[in-house]
């Protein structure tokens, strides 16, 4: 079942969103990202979902799942796709 932005959010409950974070994460089980030109952080797949759960907003949280997919169905990696968001996230807490 793919998540589709375009509908109403609340159709998707907190649990289905965590498992379609997860069907993504989990086969990389872990993952590296730098967070600045000195430091790296290494996290597991349930670090990652719940650091992505944790910070990100319910609507961005599907727009991701929604670019997971599109990656899924290219056949290519969603690794660096999720280390760039990780980053991401990492650098908008900084600035806050």
């Amino acid at each position: 079942m793919a998540i589709d932005v375009n509908q109403k959010s609340d159709r998707y409950s907190y649990n289905q969103i965590k498992e379609h974070l997860y069907s993504y994460i989990f086969p990389a089980n872990s993952l590296t990202f730098l967070v600045n030109q000195k430091l790296e952080v290494e996290m597991s797949g349930d670090q990652i979902v719940d650091y992505i759960l944790t910070n990100l907003p319910r609507r961005q949280i599907l727009e991701l799942l929604e670019m997971l997919e599109i990656i899924k169905n290219r056949n290519s990696s969603p690794i660096s796709y999720l280390q760039y968001i990780l980053y991401g996230i990492d650098q908008y807490k900084e600035r806050k």
